[in-house]
């Protein structure tokens, strides 16, 4: 199931203090469905050395080559995110030397048959108990909640069906309305509506957020749909590329990098977008967008009525 947090909790393992000093190398490769051998070990490479233009004009029968050799005697542990089938792990797999060294393959998976050729641990859905505290949470904190919005809320988050990526974006779409009662009881109503005639109802949660946006956010959303699934995409490169197509509107108090630094918070802060690294002062270098979201966008599913 995706949106269950099993990429969460493998970076928090991955970026854990401990975790960083016990091996002398750590490597991240987000997998996906749709995949090239090469890119994928150009990504482990990237996190394992610094890679030289030569290294770019490599055919993936050498970039696998180096890999062995730079794993090679070395404690590693190496991150395959989002792995769908088992072709890809056992092509990866040959580049990881076995040395007894300590090293190990991590990986997520949604199909029981991938990820059973490791040591399976299982995520699974939130109760109902959890989810309404982590909604509850994620948008009151320790402030006081009315009772007449907390019922109401009980009952939102079952629409959610424990997934915290459901749970977030629900939180986003609240948190922005104020936890207005009314609109509360819209949501409710047009949720519960679509569950009877058998609509997707994460999807139609999705619509809800992205209906939500205020129409100069819209494009920019959008517009994050173009890139590959599961990719970090490089904050400043995305703000450069809003500019250039039009999708920041200008103001004479402020300059362009800093009106579309604003749409990128923005966005991130009704949780659509996830901050995937930071720069050393706390901006935003990187983000990605949920797989399950992206593919939403992909579809042209958003625009549909």
């Amino acid at each position: 199931m995706g949106g269950v947090g099993k990429t969460t909790l493998a970076q928090v393992v991955y970026n854990h203090p401990r975790v960083a000093e016990h091996f002398q190398i750590r490597a991240w490769c987000t997998v996906s469905q749709v995949y090239r051998m090469r890119e994928l070990f150009l990504e482990i490479l990237r996190d394992v050395m610094a890679v030289s233009n030569r290294i770019y004009d490599m055919d993936e029968d050498r970039l696998a080559g180096v890999l062995y050799k730079c794993l090679k005697q070395k404690k590693y542990l190496i991150v395959l995110d989002d792995i769908w089938d088992s072709a890809a792990l056992d092509a990866l797999r040959r580049s990881f030397p076995d040395d007894n060294s300590g090293s190990r393959i991590m990986l997520t998976a949604r199909k029981r048959n991938v990820a059973s050729q490791a040591d399976l641990t299982c995520i699974f859905p939130l109760s109902h108990r959890e989810s309404w505290n982590l909604l509850r949470r994620k948008t009151f904190g320790d402030t006081y909640l009315p009772p007449e919005l907390g019922s109401i809320g009980e009952e939102l988050v079952d629409y959610c069906h424990g997934v915290p990526l459901a749970i977030f974006i629900m939180a986003g779409v609240l948190e922005k309305n104020k936890w207005n009662l009314s609109y509360c009881l819209e949501l409710l109503q047009k949720l519960f509506s679509d569950r009877v005639r058998g609509r997707n109802v994460f999807l139609s949660l999705l619509k809800v957020a992205y209906g939500s946006l205020p129409d100069h956010l819209k494009p920019c959303f959008l517009y994050l749909g173009e890139f590959p699934e599961n990719q970090e995409i490089p904050a400043r490169k995305l703000l450069r590329l809003w500019i250039t197509n039009g999708l920041i509107q200008e103001t004479e108090s402020k300059a362009p990098e800093d009106v579309a630094e604003e749409y990128l918070l923005e966005i991130i802060s009704r949780n659509l977008v996830i901050i995937s690294r930071r720069t050393h002062n706390g901006r935003v270098r990187g983000c990605r967008v949920h797989d399950v979201v992206s593919r939403s966008m992909k579809r042209g599913e958003l625009l549909l009525s």
